[in-house]
């Protein structure tokens, strides 16, 4: 019996295989167009290229239109790549396509479907999306969170400004994933990841939630050959699955027994606290609320796997996909610096002197919501949305579409797609959106969908976007930006990592973050900068004053008219010398004014523009006192929100700021005098903050013209009467340019020797 039985199975199975074979390949059905299958598995070859699979299926739409069909293993499945086809499926037809399907590793996370983003379309779902879009993702919700994101930017803030002293450079990208991994800990468990603000890299919660996270990019057999999922018991596959299921299993039993006895312990007291959703709720004492209550209103039981379920989504959505979105953010603006400081001037005009942002001044920046909008669009948090499942037999375009068909819709293609974005749509343009009357992420315009659209739309993104821009306001108000070791914005990497449901950036995001202060220090704060005593003096003994005067203005000007005057001729000198084109072009100009005089005099200066541009560039690299005068506090104040205290020492780093390369972007270490024939009338006398070696404001150096005029007339002269030469035939690049130990004034270290040669005209 055994061998006509097992002939009997396999009679059987040869059935099955026909009419499953029929149905697909039946002559009056017409499925969309794609690229031919292989034996077994499919068009899964298609997907495993050099490219990601949302660029590879977007270069497949090319080729086989904006609906393709594709055999994935043994699982029947349809892209659609443009607008018009998106709309069909998630507006046209929502309730056909608004199933989930089946994947092991979400069906675990998920308790088993109970949850809002991965359960398949039923009541239960139906009964879940109306609960938690009530109680958990409503307006009110969002802005009972207010103080919560503040709290955590704040810690943000104070992060990058320790990791940033001293001009280090640090690894943004994981500061914003911590960022709302403590953000969503306070909101759904009402604290913090970590006990420290800011950091989390060493709380076992944290690297559970990663693996969690990672854990749902990982694909297995019996997601694309349903037939063999029994093979993934035979790996090691199903036990880290379970493993890491049960790690994040026992973190929300942990964190639901201590919501617990907290309710108890309120309701002992007979605390309002229990009672009243305010502030300091988390969205855990909501849930454990309206378990309790079993209100009629909700229609059903809540279980606890139903608690976990709907936390899972919380952590899943809410690290993450925000996280890479400030991230990209970051680093469009960094590649973008027109568009860095087109927000940056925006955000600080309507924060002014607050020093942080709140989240009621979000409404007045409209091109930083642009900037959000179009981070969204290059690099939607999932390129290829999450899958949808075909519930019925249906049509789309002509096409069949067969039940239990799995739906993928490109949002990375449909946000590139130059039939609509026209205006290179490959390219960062945040003014984009001024010109398009209203086109949002919000599900209306389906040439924008990075959170879905329909029944299945993200229903927290309004939760995730405010926080996101919240935070980007925050580090573009605070800090200047720039890119470590010199690097250009033009070598920056944007690629993204392999295959993840959420995009990430191929490399982290290493940056240098700059307090935007030195301008706030010279100018706003300037009254209350200066040194004190010296009036409360003159007021009380004029005549005796007036002898001290005359003795501290001889001082002052044998202090600061030596020295000073004498180290900027002689780096004028040394950097002409080493640069002998420079020296060449100036002492061409010189002689072509001065002509058969012989000698420089102060009228001739005004003709001499570029013996100008020479003095300044060596200003600019060589100021007289790199860190100008100290100033001193004199009441208790504020910059940028920090609090500055009466007799703090403020000093200026006039060198610095002389070469910064934000604003001195044409090699700002080298000295090049053309410089400033391009960068209309920028001066040093107080007005332009990006030179200030002689500082600015009220205690500007008086007498900074008397010293530069003698300066160039000296530098004209020795230009016009000699040609200059380095002793014993040593190179102009084996010069010493180095400074001297710690002085106030900037010395060169090895004295400056030459030859001076009478030019032929003396001769």
């Amino acid at each position: 019996m055994t061998p006509l039985w097992i002939a009997f199975m396999f009679f059987l199975l040869f059935i099955v295989h026909l009419r499953r074979r029929g149905r697909a390949l039946n002559p009056h059905r017409r499925v969309p167009p794609g690229p031919p299958p292989l034996p077994f598995i499919g068009n899964l070859h298609e997907l495993l290229g050099g490219d990601l699979p949302h660029i590879t299926l977007r270069n497949l739409s090319h080729k086989y239109g904006p609906l393709i069909h594709l055999k994935l293993g043994q699982v029947p499945t349809i892209i659609a790549s443009s607008p018009e086809t998106a709309a069909e499926i998630l507006k046209t037809q929502d309730v056909v396509f608004c199933s989930r399907p089946f994947f092991a590793t979400t069906d675990r996370f998920s308790y088993g479907g109970l949850d809002i983003a991965f359960s398949p379309y039923n009541d239960h779902w139906r009964r879940i999306r109306r609960f938690v879009n009530a109680e958990i993702f409503s307006a009110a919700r969002v802005q009972d969170f207010k103080a919560v994101r503040e709290e955590e930017v704040g810690a943000l803030l104070k992060t990058i400004s320790m990791a940033s002293a001293g001009g280090n450079d640090f690894n943004l990208s994981t500061m914003m994933l911590c960022l709302f991994n403590n953000l969503i800990y306070r909101k759904v468990f009402g604290k913090r990841i970590s006990a420290v603000p800011g950091d989390c890299g060493r709380s076992q919660h944290h690297e559970i939630i990663m693996e969690v996270v990672a854990f749902t990019s990982e694909i297995c057999v019996g997601d694309f050959f349903p037939s063999l999922a029994w093979l993934d018991g035979l790996t090691s596959w199903r036990g880290r699955l379970e493993k890491t299921f049960r790690a994040m299993d026992r973190v929300f039993e942990q964190e639901i027994e201590e919501g617990m006895k907290r309710r108890r312990g309120r309701e002992e007291e007979k605390s309002s606290m229990g009672e009243d959703i305010n502030a300091d709720s988390c969205l855990l004492d909501i849930l454990l609320k309206c378990q309790e209550e079993m209100d009629s209103s909700l229609g059903f039981l809540l279980t606890r796997d139903m608690i976990k379920a709907v936390l899972m989504d919380m952590f899943l959505a809410g690290t993450d996909p925000p996280a890479m979105t400030l991230e990209w953010a970051m680093a469009e603006l960094i590649k973008n610096p027109k568009y860095m400081c087109k927000a940056q001037e925006e955000v600080r005009r309507v924060v002014k002197d607050k020093g942080k942002v709140e989240d009621a001044d979000l409404q007045y920046l409209p091109y930083l919501h642009n900037v959000v909008k179009e981070t969204l669009r290059l690099h939607p948090p999932g390129p290829l949305l999450l899958p949808h499942e075909c519930i019925i037999d249906t049509k789309i375009n002509g096409y069949d579409i067969l039940t239990k068909t799995r739906v993928f819709i490109n949002a990375w293609a449909i946000a590139r797609d130059a039939k609509f974005w026209s205006d290179e749509p490959e390219a960062f343009r945040p003014e984009r959106f001024e010109k398009m009357g209203g086109v949002d992420f919000k599900g209306h315009h389906f040439e924008l969908i990075p959170f879905g659209a329909g029944r299945r739309i993200c229903p927290g993104m309004m939760l995730g976007v405010v926080a996101v821009e919240l935070a980007l306001a925050n580090v573009l108000n605070r800090f200047d930006w720039e890119l470590p070791c010199g690097m250009r914005c033009e070598e920056m990497d944007m690629s993204e990592a392999g295959f993840k449901i959420v995009s990430h950036k191929k490399v982290p995001l290493i940056v240098v973050a700059i307090p935007a202060t030195a301008k706030e220090t010279s100018e706003a704060e300037i009254e209350k900068t200066t040194c004190s005593g010296i009036s409360g003096l003159f007021l009380r003994h004029t005549r005796q004053f007036k002898n001290i005067l005359a003795c501290v203005y001889f001082q002052d000007m044998f202090l600061a008219g030596t020295d000073p005057p004498a180290m900027t001729l002689e780096w004028a000198m040394a950097e002409l010398i080493k640069n002998p084109k420079y020296m060449r072009k100036a002492q061409e100009e010189v002689r072509r004014v001065v002509k058969d005089k012989g000698k420089v005099e102060d009228s001739d200066l005004q003709y001499l523009p570029y013996l100008h541009n020479v003095v300044k560039e060596t200003l600019r690299l060589h100021p007289p006192g790199p860190l100008l005068l100290p100033h001193e506090c004199i009441i208790d104040t504020k910059i940028n929100g920090y609090d500055i205290l009466t007799k703090t020492r403020v000093f200026i780093n006039a060198w610095a700021i002389a070469r910064d390369a934000k604003f001195w972007s044409d090699e700002p270490e080298a000295f090049r005098p053309e410089r400033f024939e391009k960068m209309g009338g920028v001066d040093f006398k107080g007005h332009h903050f990006e030179l200030i070696p002689f500082g600015a404001g009220r205690r500007i150096c008086p007498g900074m013209m008397l010293g530069v005029v003698a300066v160039e007339l000296a530098l004209a002269n020795v230009l016009n009467r000699f040609d200059w030469e380095l002793p014993c035939a040593m190179r102009c690049e084996e010069m010493d340019m180095s400074e001297a130990g710690f002085r106030m004034v900037s010395h060169k270290k090895v004295p400056l020797i030459v030859v001076a040669i009478p030019a032929t005209v003396f001769t």
